[in-house]
């Protein structure tokens, strides 16, 4: 076989991505987002470190009035990737838990962690400035770094990276299985004036 036999034979294979993951990203505008932020900073536990603050474990109300037009726009891009998914007609995502998140010290750590009551999860930036900590995702194969060392890496990608960071962007969104690891990289952050919304759902019946 020629070596153009040989090339032909590589460039038409098919290459299919199984046991996937996936991240997901879109842009959310609401119309009262400084009223959203302005309430949001008011229930924030301000006793938290200097730069960094959080609702924490104190889930904020879904079903709170100024909140309604910000969860119904998660909803639907939840049930969006519902639908994508193959998931059943007779059930639908909703919004079971939120929280807030203000600034990013960058002496603070954040573990590693996933979203074990949850089915889909969502990240929401309304502040985020240039420079702002990553939100860095875990590659859930983690025999990844054992056989694509980075010395053979010529440029990373989906299928041969160990971890991917999301640099936050101003009204970005961004989607994922609750069950991917992930954390805040403050320790890269440049800026502290960041703000964060984070959402897990639930499958309920129609």
């Amino acid at each position: 076989m020629s070596w153009i036999d040989c090339l032909q034979k590589i460039t038409t294979m098919k290459i299919n991505s199984v046991f996937s993951s996936f991240i997901a990203i879109e842009n959310i505008d609401i119309s009262n987002k400084d009223e959203v932020i302005s309430w949001s900073k008011k229930e924030i536990n301000h006793d938290a470190t200097p730069n960094y603050k959080s609702t924490g474990t104190n889930h904020l109300n879904v079903d709170e009035p100024v909140l309604k037009e910000l969860v119904q726009k998660i909803e639907n891009g939840f049930n969006n990737l519902h639908n994508q998914f193959g998931l059943s007609n007779n059930h639908k995502q909703i919004v079971s838990s939120l929280w807030a998140n203000e600034g990013s010290d960058n002496s603070a750590i954040e573990a590693p962690h996933r979203h074990v009551d949850g089915v889909f999860s969502a990240v929401y930036w309304p502040i985020a400035d240039t420079g702002c900590a990553p939100l860095t995702f875990i590659n859930p194969n983690n025999q990844m770094s054992y056989v694509f060392k980075s010395n053979i890496i010529e440029h990373m990608n989906e299928f041969n990276s160990d971890r991917i960071d999301v640099q936050p962007q101003l009204n970005q969104c961004v989607y994922f299985p609750s069950w991917l690891w992930h954390y805040v990289s403050h320790a890269l952050s440049k800026t502290n004036n960041r703000m964060s919304f984070a959402f897990n759902s639930e499958a309920v019946s129609k």
